[in-house]
């Protein structure tokens, strides 16, 4: 009984995952037939980004959705992609997010100087 409750929540972050990152939403068919394909194309674009996900993830365990598929986007301008240099982009966007939000968080506090962060 808690598995199949289980499964429900990993079929929302697929379908939020899918509309969010791979193109769910962007169908404009005229047929059943046609918007069976382009579900099935984004089915097999999660699935291989969950698979590259789960190989990367050792190696770089920050390693999220959003960030595999700027990984895999740059792979495809570098066919001969090595996997010491996906880690390599992959700790680039990383740093960068952090740089990101320390800028924002930054920024944020002087515009409110009177305001006080709880901890979380």
């Amino acid at each position: 009984m808690a598995k199949v409750a289980c499964t429900r929540h990993k079929v929302e972050d697929y379908f939020e995952d899918g509309k969010s990152y791979l193109g769910m939403a962007q169908y404009e068919t005229r047929s059943w037939v046609g918007w069976h394909h382009h579900m099935s194309l984004v089915a097999m674009a999660h699935l291989f980004i969950t698979l590259t996900r789960r190989d990367l993830k050792k190696k770089t365990p920050e390693l999220t959705l959003d960030r595999t598929v700027h990984l895999l986007k740059s792979a495809m301008e570098a066919p001969e992609l090595a996997l010491g240099l996906a880690v390599l982009l992959v700790d680039y966007y990383i740093d960068r997010n952090k740089t990101a939000t320390r800028s924002h968080t930054k920024t944020r506090m002087a515009r409110h100087k009177n305001v006080k962060l709880l901890p979380l």
